[in-house]
């Protein structure tokens, strides 16, 4: 019988696994897959990519080390190993790595440069890492050849190091809250990694980790068909490092506490040198293991690990995932609380073991406490601290109050307000926190003005002065500027005695202002509380600095801008001598400086110390407590004045974790933080994301009875500069409307509507009212010029009308503008770099489109030195400088300095994946025109080459 005729010799494979292999195709589309594959070396080449060696091989992809001709960088490629033959199934799953990949930005990730499809199979392009697996640096090795023994023993003693010494348990922490920092930034985007293990962590041999291969990662957004591609019940991961439930193929159970067990794993052989359970063996048995044995305490393999060591990487190792700590950053937290000797929370948080940690830390303080305590009743130490933030403030009133024979009365009405709080507010409602935080207070208030009689002025004023500020921090301006009104009535009437605590009140008062709109009110109620600190705490000029803070703004929003920068240069100025004892103080007063005078040199000088503060709230709050992220906020926005727009998203997105639990997502701080987001986000040429974040505010705005109507138009300018910049000038335009609308009637006859009305005049040139744009930019430059000549504001409005002019393709009549716009820019103080830069790359663009290129270049060439002044090297608007400057080199044919720059403005770029997309996009095309020029001109020396890779390199998309 034939093979033909044998039933044996039937279909070998079922219908379905034809059609995942391609088998059900026609014969010539199959055997041509075939001969594609055949044609597939394992070295050579992947389309344009020279490929140099073999990195790494997996289930189902392979990794090559690569370089990309015409910029000769390294690269490495990633490609399905099944190639032609690769499965649906693989294939969605490797779109979804592509897709993961370029939405990450983040230093200790592997960067993705981009995807391609050759040969019709998607090609992965990333940043080349030189480095060792994380378990190999761990035990002492520095990412050199094995086999260079001698060079290793060299590099170790230069660095103090046994050749064979392993590393310090505090460097492996160290080392792997770097990590942790780098998944949380995936899980903050909804990113679960599912296969971490050391393989997947390389350090370079800058001790620099960086996490690869996000090929299992799964997006957490509940949808269990689309979000990630799984098999039913099938395992995802490395058995050693999987936690139980992805080894019991429990897919909707995966979360971010998978990682968090990975992680966990991680660390135990960083510390160990072994995995937390038995590897050899069957693997069913390492299966069955890691849901059901406890791994040893690392201390009993390593003594140089302790019981609290112990503690956080059982705690991460736990089986049910509910005993494992929530989230990446709160594993990392618990390391950083190790390394600061702080007590962890993995550790039952016993009196005894807490009062011994904050014992150890602060000895001679304990030593002057336990003076003061001996002649306290015990029954008067009470911690309400961790029910109201604003008690931090009362520990001062404490002093003042302890300072007189009235103290122990005080004292007893102080603890019996705040027993009235807790007993009256009910624990168990299911209402959310603050509300549940509103009721007590309210009902506090209630007694207290009901026995108001019975409190003499010393104990009502601060008793007042608590709850404005509690008020305020639930975002109910109206009755906290009423508690703080009677506070200071109380204040003054104590005389001299009062002044200090009367400072304080009218700093809360003026806060309270401010969000209800009196601004006026506000001003007065500020300045009259710096007068006041200046004068009673003459030898500590960090009193009165949070007034002046806020003083800062209300200026800005009265329209006195000048003297709102003149009052942050003078608080600079007068901190500046006492830095180091002033340390969170000084760092607010540079950064309320830096925000009013972008990109100054000696405030990008002055940046370590906002650092500085960050680090020094951390080791005394915590890396979540509000200082800290108070701290943090500040220097985000300290980073996007110095041009570093990346790294302040991280900082911004790890702050406003903390304010999302704490106040809550609704509160008007949480909002504005969200609305600093917004404009990074813009700084990043994401415009969607900055539109999202910027309706979400004005969703929550506008259901909101208190909102102040003057931060509701922020709100609204907000999503109107997001959607001109996205190119949708009609909903610009109406949202541009609504907030001009309520400028002009909260501050008629005040320039502050300025910047919104020329973004305004901006979208209705390029919606369907070009002429009603036009008309309203001339009456806008008419008003400036009259009431603010030749100021920054009066170059701002020439320099938009010429932009928008530009963008309507009008080129003929925007070069007097420009030029009038630098003229002031160059004469303006404090100077305004960054301004200036931007006026004369749009000069350049302007003078590039009419044909004067040899103009054009000496603009760009301005423009970069201004910036080169002011930003990093390798900066956006850097880039984005070179680029114009190449542009204008290749219209004079000078193809190698414009090849120069170009390339330059390029690898700046590819630093900063997914985002500066447009700009990325410009100078690739820009780049293929050199080498089409450039081959025209000089035929036969490669250049066409060059143009064709440039081609296929397709701009990084946005996230």
């Amino acid at each position: 019988m034939s093979p033909d005729n044998d039933p044996s010799h039937g279909d070998l494979l079922e219908p379905g696994l034809r059609h995942v292999f391609g088998l059900d195709l026609e014969p010539d589309i199959w055997i041509g897959r075939l001969r594609n594959y055949a044609r597939e070396s394992p070295l050579g080449r992947i389309g344009p990519y020279e490929l140099l060696e073999i990195a790494g091989r997996g289930g189902q992809g392979l990794v090559y080390k690569a370089r990309q001709p015409g910029t000769g960088r390294i690269v490495a490629i990633k490609r399905l190993t099944a190639g032609a033959f690769s499965t649906p199934e693989m294939r969605a799953r490797f779109q979804r790595e592509i897709e993961t990949a370029a939405s990450l930005r983040h230093p200790h990730i592997a960067t993705a440069f981009g995807s391609e499809l050759i040969d019709g199979q998607p090609i992965l392009v990333m940043e080349w890492v030189e480095g060792i697996p994380v378990n190999q640096w761990a035990e002492g090795a520095r990412g050199v050849d094995d086999s260079d023994q001698d060079f290793r023993g060299r590099v170790q003693a230069a660095v103090g190091q046994e050749p064979s010494g392993r590393r310090s348990i505090a460097d492996v922490l160290r080392l792997m809250i770097k990590v942790c920092d780098a998944i949380q930034h995936a899980h903050q985007r909804g990113i679960i990694h599912r296969d971490l293990k050391p393989s997947n962590i390389l350090v370079d041999a800058g001790d620099v980790p960086h996490v690869l291969d996000f090929g299992l990662a799964k997006l957490n957004t509940g949808d269990s068909d689309a979000a990630h591609i799984t098999l039913t019940g099938a395992f995802l991961g490395t058995p050693a490092f999987a936690s139980p439930e992805q080894v019991r193929g429990d897919q909707g159970e995966v979360d971010v506490r998978s990682d968090v067990y990975a992680l966990g794993a991680v660390l135990y052989q960083m510390i160990t040198g072994q995995t937390p359970l038995p590897v050899d063996g069957p693997v069913s048995r390492l299966l069955d293991a890691i849901q059901n044995v406890e791994p040893r305490n690392p201390s009993s393999v390593d003594p140089r690990a302790d019981h609290e060591l112990d503690a956080i990487v059982l705690k991460a190792l736990s089986k049910e995932k509910e005993r494992r700590y929530p989230s990446v950053e709160s594993f990392a937290a618990d390391l950083r609380r190790y390394l600061g000797g702080e007590a962890i929370s993995a550790v039952a948080p016993s009196a005894a073991y807490r009062l011994r940690k904050l014992m150890l830390r602060h000895r001679m303080a304990f030593i002057a406490l336990s003076a003061v305590l001996m002649t306290l009743s015990a029954a008067t130490v009470v911690s309400i601290s961790y029910y109201l933030q604003a008690a931090a403030a009362r520990v001062e009133v404490q002093k003042r109050l302890e300072a007189s024979d009235l103290a122990n009365r005080r004292k007893d009405s102080l603890l019996q307000f705040v027993k009235d709080i807790f007993v009256q507010a009910d624990p168990t409602a299911a209402a959310p926190a603050d509300r549940t935080i509103r009721k007590a207070l309210d009902l506090a208030r209630s007694r207290f003005e009901e026995n108001s009689g019975q409190y003499e002025a010393a104990i009502a004023a601060p008793l007042l002065e608590t709850m404005a500020v509690v008020y305020l921090s639930l975002g109910l301006p109206a009755d906290s500027a009423a508690m703080a009104q009677q506070s200071i009535e109380h204040y003054r009437s104590m005389g001299a005695e009062g002044e200090d605590g009367l400072a304080w009140a009218l700093s809360r008062y003026g806060d309270a202002l401010e969000q209800t709109g009196d601004l006026e009110g506000a001003e007065a109620a500020l300045r009259e509380s710096i007068a006041l600190a200046s004068r009673v705490h003459s030898y500590s000029p960090a009193h009165g600095q949070g007034a002046a803070a806020s003083l800062i703004r209300v200026l800005e929003k009265r329209g006195d801008r000048e003297g709102a920068v003149r009052l942050a240069r003078e608080r600079v100025e007068i901190l500046e001598p006492h830095a180091d004892q002033c340390k969170e103080a000084y760092a607010q007063a540079l950064t309320a400086w830096a925000l009013r005078v972008p990109c100054n040199p000696p405030y990008c000088e002055a940046l370590p110390q906002i650092a500085n503060a960050l680090e020094a709230s951390i080791r005394a709050w915590g890396p979540d407590s509000f200082s800290a992220t108070n701290a943090r906020f500040n220097y985000a926005a300290g980073l996007r004045i110095a041009g570093r727009p990346e790294e302040a998203l991280l900082e911004m997105q790890r702050g406003l974790i903390v304010y999302e639990q704490t106040p809550g997502p609704d509160h008007p701080n949480t909002l504005a933080m969200r609305r600093r987001l917004a404009e990074i986000f813009l700084d990043l040429g994401c415009q969607k994301e900055a539109t999202e974040i910027a309706r979400s505010v004005i969703g929550i705005e506008e259901s909101t009875a208190t909102t102040d109507p003057l931060t509701h138009a922020k709100s609204l300018f907000l999503l109107g500069r997001a959607r001109l910049a996205d190119g949708d000038a009609a909903a610009a335009a109406e949202a541009l409307s609504k907030a001009a609308a309520i400028l002009a009637e909260k501050m008629p006859n005040t320039l502050v509507a300025v910047p919104t009305l020329l973004s305004l005049a901006h979208a209705e040139c390029l919606s369907t009212q070009p002429d009603r744009g036009i008309e309203r930019y001339e009456s806008i430059i008419l008003d400036v010029r009259s009431k603010s000549p030749n100021t920054a504001l009066h170059a701002d409005a020439l320099m938009s009308y010429a932009t928008a002019m530009i963008a309507m393709g009008r080129t003929e009549t925007v070069h007097a503008f420009l030029l009038d716009a630098i003229s002031i820019l160059r004469g303006v103080s404090p100077a305004a770099p960054m301004k200036l830069s931007a006026c004369l790359r749009a000069l350049g663009e302007a003078r590039l489109s009419a044909g004067r290129a040899a103009e054009a270049e000496a603009a760009f060439r301005e423009a970069l030195a201004h910036i080169e002044n002011s930003l990093p090297p390798d900066s956006a608007q850097t880039a984005d400088c070179r680029r114009g400057l190449g542009a204008a080199l290749l219209a004079l044919s000078r193809h190698a300095e414009a090849e120069a720059a170009l390339l330059s403005a390029e690898s700046s770029l590819s630093k900063f994946p997914p985002y500066h997309s447009d700009i990325c996009s410009k100078t690739r095309k820009t780049l293929v025109a050199l080498y089409e020029a450039w081959d025209n001109a000089e035929p036969g020396r490669g250049h066409k080459e060059k143009a064709a890779v440039w081609k296929t390199t397709a701009p990084v998309e946005q996230p």
